[in-house]
């Protein structure tokens, strides 16, 4: 399936999933219907760049050496980017809007209070949802503003964290 629809691929890596405590690693790709399918998984010793360059040399091998992907979706994690740039220089580095969204979550929690309030979570579902989903640019600015006014982020290290976000 992958040599048929290579254009996309999804990433992720899932931790103490198994009796050896490693990580493992999913490889997703993706229809243009928007079906998933699995590629392959792995278990990996580490999450080094080293162990995540082999993972994506396993991967070029199963599309051949004349098709690459055109996008891979990834969290944040900075080995698996540098691994992407080496092994498949010429597809589009893609951050995953869900691992965004929790990452978002999670520091609004901690900048606020914390996990008891929940104002993560609120700001999640209601604020950060809302301008991520916008349909224009004058749309993002608009909630971008709304966002930067609102009484939850006027704590500036909030406002210069999703800035950077």
């Amino acid at each position: 399936m992958i040599r048929s629809w290579l254009h996309v691929v999804l990433i992720d890596t899932m931790y103490k999933t198994n009796k050896q405590k490693w990580p493992l690693c999913e490889i997703i790709g993706m229809t243009p219907t928007n079906y998933n399918f699995l590629v392959a998984f792995c278990l990996m010793r580490d999450e080094a760049a080293v162990s995540y360059s082999w993972v994506l040399e396993r991967l070029k091998d199963i599309y051949g050496r004349v098709q690459t992907p055109n996008v891979i979706v990834t969290d944040r994690k900075e080995d698996l980017s540098a691994a992407i740039r080496v092994v498949f220089p010429d597809a589009r580095h893609l951050l995953c809007v869900w691992h965004i969204g929790n990452d978002v979550e999670n520091m609004v929690d901690k900048l606020c209070g914390g996990k008891r309030n929940q104002q993560g979570k609120i700001f999640r579902q209601t604020k950060w949802n809302t301008l991520v989903n916008s349909l224009t640019i004058l749309e993002f600015e608009n909630r971008w503003e709304g966002i930067v006014s609102t009484r939850l982020t006027r704590n500036r290290r909030v406002v210069r964290y999703l800035a950077v976000t």
